[in-house]
């Protein structure tokens, strides 16, 4: 009797093995249908073309290229990994194309077949539809917001109007470090990172505005402060599945206010003559003190190219200086 309840449990197991290889889905194998969709989606601003699966939102990864305009190479294949790795944020602008609108309802425009192709989306795996050659993912799935957190995982945010119809998304804001430049203009000032604090200093002998950075870029959002005040964010970003970049985005409008009420104190004497003396890497050839300026020659050579600069140079006791026209 043992033996053939034995026998019974046995044939049940093989059955059922059986069962479930020929029932699993193979790569190729439709696994749904697609259907058309009244809604517009748009991705920072720009329309794109959408579909309808399951009663979600997709919009094709392929395709954004011909209507959406990035400054990079923002989707790549791994044939060995069979990874489609997707790097995106608000585009730069878009093609005149038309995006058209379907009727409510939708009707099924094509398959959807089971894969073995794996999408990453800024670094992070997310779930995709294969059309035949082409991968689709869901508005939905990339801006999906936790509660309590501002961006997605993907560092996106959807949002529905019923009225219009209409699926925004939107990524977070890209690097705008630079357009300080012109909020600092001709003030000898210059910005510093460290940690996420953010510090503003003088360097009066090296015109231009310029920055330095010490930072850890840890992945995700690192708030910015200066002086205990939110002045923007470090975004670190994963632009595949082994590299990253950070992007650093400012307030401008409080940067602007902390600029404009910074007090530039002049340098002074002591300053100036210790920038000239031991910071221009050259020789002192002349120095002529007297009560009201001190005057320098100053040689530099092994310059590259082989040359050499002489620097003649009034340093005014008050720490301004002029550069005499004489210099080569």
């Amino acid at each position: 009797m043992k033996k053939f309840f034995l026998a019974i449990c046995i044939y049940i197991v093989i059955t059922a093995f059986v069962a479930v290889c020929l029932n699993a889905a193979n790569p190729g194998d439709i696994a749904g249908r697609i259907y058309s969709s009244d809604i517009l989606a748009k991705i920072g601003g720009h329309p794109v073309p959408s579909y309808n699966i399951g009663g979600r939102t997709v919009i094709v990864l392929e395709d954004l290229a011909d209507y959406l305009i990035f400054d990079y190479d923002f989707i790549r294949w791994n044939e060995d990994l069979r990874i489609l790795a997707v790097s995106l944020e608000n585009p730069h602008g878009a093609h005149q194309r038309f995006v058209a609108r379907h009727a409510v309802g939708g009707v099924p425009i094509g398959n959807i077949y089971h894969t073995d192709i794996r999408v990453y989306i800024n670094g992070r795996p997310i779930p995709a539809y294969s059309l035949n050659g082409r991968m689709a993912v869901a508005i939905e799935d990339i801006g999906g917001v936790a509660s309590g957190e501002v961006w997605s995982p993907f560092y996106a945010v959807y949002n529905w109007r019923e009225d219009t119809r209409t699926i925004y998304l939107d990524f977070i804001p890209g690097d705008n470090l630079w357009d300080i430049a012109d909020i600092v203009g001709e003030r000898p000032l210059y910005l510093a990172i460290f940690g996420n604090q953010i510090h503003f200093g003088f360097d009066h002998f090296r015109p231009g505005f310029g920055v330095s950075s010490q930072f850890a870029p840890a992945r995700g959002i690192t708030p910015l402060y200066h002086n205990g005040r939110a002045v923007g964010f470090l975004h670190t970003r994963e632009c595949d599945i082994d590299n990253f970049v950070t992007n650093t985005h400012l307030y401008l409008d409080i940067i602007r206010e902390i600029v404009y009420n910074i007090e530039i104190v002049p340098p002074t004497f002591e300053q100036t003559l210790h920038y000239f003396v031991y910071e221009k890497f050259g020789s002192i050839i002349t120095r002529q003190d007297n009560e009201y300026y001190t005057f320098l020659h100053i040689f530099q050579g092994g310059l590259p190219g082989g040359h050499s600069n002489n620097i003649f140079v009034r340093i005014n006791r008050d720490g301004s200086w002029v550069i005499s026209p004489e210099s080569d």
